[in-house]
Formats: C-alpha cells, structure tokens, sequence
C-alpha cells in the first residue's frame, strides 16, 4: 500500500527494475508564487547526491549548486505523487496538490520558485543509492548528463521518496534552475527559511529545468550497482509558441479547440501561462465567449439605462455588461424565473447543451422524427434540444446512458464545444 507523505519508512531495497526520466523545456515568464518559504532536512543520501554533483562540476571547470527549499519542495511533492499514484513520468498523472498535467515549470511555479529562469528535470525510480543514481545519469545519452552539467542552473531541488510495497520502491526527483531564490543555500549549512520539514518521507521529488525547445523524457538501459537491470524509454514533444499554454499539452483532446480560440482572441489563460482546462466557467464568462466566437461582438453599448437583467447593469465596462446583453438579444441566453441571470453562477452541462443549441439555431440539423434521448437524466424540457446537440455532434454524455445535466462544465469542456459549434455552422 503507498503511505502517505507524513510516513517515514526507512530504506528499502531498490525495485527490480529502475526508469529515468529527462524533461527539458523552455521557461520564459514565470510568475513568483507565494508559497511560503520552509526549511528542509535533507536526506543522507540526498546530500550525497548534491554532493557528488557538486564535484564533478567542480572538476569540468563548473562552479557548484546551491540547494534550493523551494525547488526541493516542489521535487517531493512530484515523488510523493509518483509513488502514491503508480506512475513515473515528467506530467502529473495524478495529486494531492497539483493540477492533472503539470509539468516540472507548474509545479515549481505553484512551490514558490520563479521568474525569469531557465529549469531542467531529471527523475528515476528504483535507485536507493545516490551513487547509483548519479552515475545513472552521468552515463545517460538522452540528456540527463547535459541537465547536471549545464552552466545555467545556479540551483537545485532534489528529492528521494522511498515507499515499501510501491512498484519501484524508491522514487527520486531533481529540479534544476537558474534563479538563487531567498531558500538558497550550501548544502549542509542551514536553511534561510526557519520552518524545517523533512524531504525523507513517504515521497520526496527533485526537478530540473532548462532552456531548450524540447521536452524529453528519456532513459537508458543499464546496470546499478545491486545488479538491478534499469530500463530506459524516451519521448520527445514540441514546446514552442505554437502551444500556447503550459497545462494542455499536445495530447490533450482540448488542445486544438483551445489553441484555436485563444489565437481567434476568443479565450485566454491565467499569469504563469496556465489555461486551467478543469476549472469551471461562470455564466459572465460563457457570455463572452460564445459572442466572441460567433463574432457578434460589437463595440456599442446597448441597453445601459435599460438593463436586460437587474444583477448586470452597466458600470463603464464592456465586461460583463455588453456580452450578456449581446448573448440575450442573440437569445442564446435566459434569466432565471425571478428575473436574475447570475452572472457569476457557473453553467452547468445542460445550461451549456441548450445555450449551445440557442447559439446554433437554424443552421443545425433537425433529428429525424423518433431520434432517441438515451439519457433517463435529462429532465423533460431539454430533452428535444439535447437530441439536437447529440445528432449535430456538439457534445456527448458523461456515460453512454448519463448526461450528468447538473454537473460543471469546465473550460476545457466548454473550449471544445463551443469550436464544435462553429465548425457545424461555418458556412
């Protein structure tokens, strides 16, 4: 069973097979986030590592690493997950306190540590000795040695989190950066910060970064020094400004709608260069969007001494005020039966299906007399407009027998329905 990140079990023998894993990408902007700063208690065999790293630097002619708390934080919550989860790998399948995707810049970003910086990640699981693990690295060809050796970083995180009965045992994390952030220091003399945790627990992470355009990750057949055989994969994936935002990556089923939308000016992210795919969308918002993406936008003011609905009334700004009463006369949108249209409610999925239906009107084909609704869960008032959302292709349901019409759309989720529909209706 995985324990949790409070467990602290002690060392346990290396699984029989170990991965590494490389991501190199590049960080423009990175907002500083405002996690406080904490102490960490470094491992033995996590100062063994920074300590091994630091000399052969030193023997190329490189100057040493700092050991940065954030950076290191953000490299054990990444274990942690890693080993509680079941998976190893660079994007957060699953976590206690990331988003699902984040890569090694988001999780940095969201431990506190940023700005202008370049960042490396290298990560491996099965290796319980910092020696074995850094010659893993060292005699990598896929770039994990390139990460270690990089002039640039000025820091490092580094993470070790051994979890008996996990599928590799010992899951490890290093985070490397350019920026010596307020948590910086020698390893071995005491933290800034005054709060000390422990990075030996049930997980530890440690995350590099760097400047490339590519995101790898890689590993490489080998042997450690308990004779464990390491296996090695690689992938590599594009990072360049034709991916707009940080958290959809080119495999996400939202990618293209999103990347679409947001150069149509259409949608936009939040600061750090987020998208937020599984946030929800508030009514306000959904107005915005599906006038912008319809181009029903205009720049007049309508109805500012008469407003449609009494919750959004005109206060000299075009938001939310202009796109909800734009939305109304296009009769995409309705108020609720007291009148009020709740600009800040979040729209549910089968607020969503009929104001999608409303949006595409005549241009939508008409299902043939008898068309089924198969969901039981949508209530009898939609039902004819949810027939039509389905046999135009606009959305789906949650099963193949529940619509979840009460249910948050998210962003993401709103992202591909409304390019659905603008596809459908182009002429």
């Amino acid at each position: 069973m995985v324990q949790t990140t409070h467990n602290r079990p002690g060392p346990h023998r290396a699984g029989r097979r170990a991965l590494l894993a490389l991501v190199l990408a590049v960080l423009f902007l990175l907002v500083l986030g405002s996690s406080g700063a904490r102490a960490v208690d470094y491992s033995a065999q996590e100062v063994r590592f920074v300590e091994i790293l630091n000399d052969y630097r030193r023997s190329l002619g490189l100057e040493p690493l700092m050991v940065s708390d954030l950076c290191s934080d953000a490299a054990e919550k990444h274990s942690s997950d890693m080993a509680k989860y079941g998976f190893v790998g660079h994007k957060t399948i699953a976590s206690d306190w990331f988003p699902k995707g984040a890569n090694g810049r988001v999780r940095l970003a969201l431990c506190g540590y940023g700005g202008p910086l370049a960042w490396g990640e290298n990560i491996a699981a099965g290796y319980t000795m910092a020696t074995s693990l850094f010659e893993a690295w060292k005699s990598s060809t896929k770039g994990h040695h390139e990460i270690m050796i990089d002039p640039t970083y000025r820091v490092v995180g580094i993470a070790q989190v051994q979890v008996p009965g996990s599928e590799y045992g010992c899951y490890w994390t290093a985070d490397f950066g350019s920026l010596v952030d307020q948590t910086a220091h020698w390893v071995g003399d005491p933290s800034p910060a005054t709060t000390t945790t422990s990075t030996t627990t049930t997980t530890s992470t440690t995350t590099t970064t760097s400047t490339t355009t590519t995101t790898s990750t890689s590993t490489t057949t080998a042997a450690t020094t308990t004779s464990t055989e390491a296996s090695t994969t690689s992938t590599t994936g594009s990072t360049s400004a034709g991916r707009p935002f940080i958290d959809v990556p080119l495999t996400s089923t939202y990618y293209d709608p999103i990347t679409r939308l947001a150069a149509a000016g259409v949608v936009s992210g939040y600061v750090g260069g987020m998208f937020c795919p599984d946030n929800p969308v508030t009514r306000a918002q959904f107005a915005k969007i599906i006038v912008s993406a319809l181009g029903k936008h205009t720049p007049e003011i309508d109805n500012a001494d008469v407003p449609t609905f009494p919750d959004v009334v005109y206060t000299g700004s075009s938001y939310p005020f202009d796109y909800v009463e734009e939305a109304a006369a296009l009769g995409i949108i309705q108020g609720f039966s007291d009148g009020r249209f709740a600009p800040e409610a979040n729209v549910t999925r089968l607020q969503l299906a009929l104001m999608l239906v409303r949006a595409g009107g005549d241009a939508l084909a008409v299902p043939p007399a008898g068309y089924p609704c198969r969901f039981a869960d949508v209530p009898g008032y939609a039902r004819d407009a949810v027939n039509t959302g389905l046999y135009n292709g606009l959305f789906s349901g949650k099963t193949a027998t529940r619509f979840d019409p009460y249910g948050v759309a998210t962003r993401g989720h709103v992202a591909k329905m409304v390019y659905g529909l603008t596809q459908v209706i182009a002429p």
